[in-house]
């Protein structure tokens, strides 16, 4: 089938859902929460893209991260998280991001990502489908990585804000490349896609629904990402303990040092 229609639905679903948390994030006294890590305009997002969606065809399957009750197995599946980075949102932070992907057959078919409020109010959209040529960044598609086998100075590796707490062993652990934090884990791998960095990683036990769209922008372009076995990343299964990701031959090293806290 064509996914030309399903993409254009997605897109069109991760705007309007990044322009509402994106005035969320300019309320007066900032946005509303439930915790540290929860905001009421999560699940808010979440019932709106099911329903933007699951209208292009009610019958294909459903897994986001806020309500784990409206999960439905399909051969097509929609997986989704609506608010990748809750926790930097809430603190003001930009870089958080709207991830959409669509499985079919467990293989990732639609991708989008959509940094709704980095670097600037314009945001940073990603998409690709299969089968409808390369994946774009802001309209202007990007090419297949430059595969390496070692890391070099210069190069960044993109990790999780808490990697800043262990400045000293997280440097060692990336070297000769440097570490650079970045809020959202569908944000990191798709700028990793893009050519941002070499390598992106999630240390804090990932779900899909936080890189299943990543992924798929990554193997469009050749790379891949990794579990904690050094396997690529099944997305048939709800989640891992760590992944890495990027140029496979760096991802896999990468993956195969010490781990610490990115």
């Amino acid at each position: 089938m064509s996914y030309r229609e399903a993409l254009e639905v997605a897109v069109a679903a991760a705007r309007e859902a990044g322009a509402r948390l994106r005035a969320e994030m300019s309320r007066p006294g900032g946005p509303r929460r439930e915790s540290d890590t929860k905001a009421p305009i999560d699940l808010e997002m979440e019932r709106l893209l099911r329903e933007r969606l699951l209208a292009l065809d009610p019958s294909w399957g459903w897994e986001a991260e806020e309500d784990p009750s409206q999960r439905r197995e399909a051969e097509r599946m929609w997986i989704v998280d609506p608010n990748d980075g809750t926790r930097s949102f809430l603190r003001g932070q930009r870089g958080s991001s709207v991830s959409i992907a669509l499985l079919d057959g467990g293989a990732p078919v639609v991708a989008v990502v959509y940094a709704y409020a980095a670097p600037d109010d314009d945001g940073d959209l990603f998409a690709w489908a299969e089968g409808e040529g390369p994946p774009t960044r802001n309209g202007v598609a990007f090419g297949t990585l430059v595969q390496r086998v070692s890391f070099a100075p210069g190069d960044a590796v993109l990790a999780s804000p808490a990697a800043e707490r262990a400045v000293e062993a997280n440097a060692k652990l990336v070297a000769p490349a440097r570490f650079l934090p970045c809020p959202s884990s569908a944000w990191r791998l798709a700028r990793t896609a893009a050519g941002d960095a070499i390598a992106a990683s999630s240390y804090a036990t990932p779900r899909r629904h936080d890189y299943a769209a990543g992924v798929a922008l990554l193997r469009a372009v050749g790379g891949e990402a990794f579990d904690e076995h050094g396997e690529p990343v099944d997305l048939t299964k709800p989640g891992v303990q760590r992944l890495v990701a990027g140029v496979p031959g760096l991802a896999r090293e990468l993956g195969a040092r010490e781990p610490r806290a990115l």
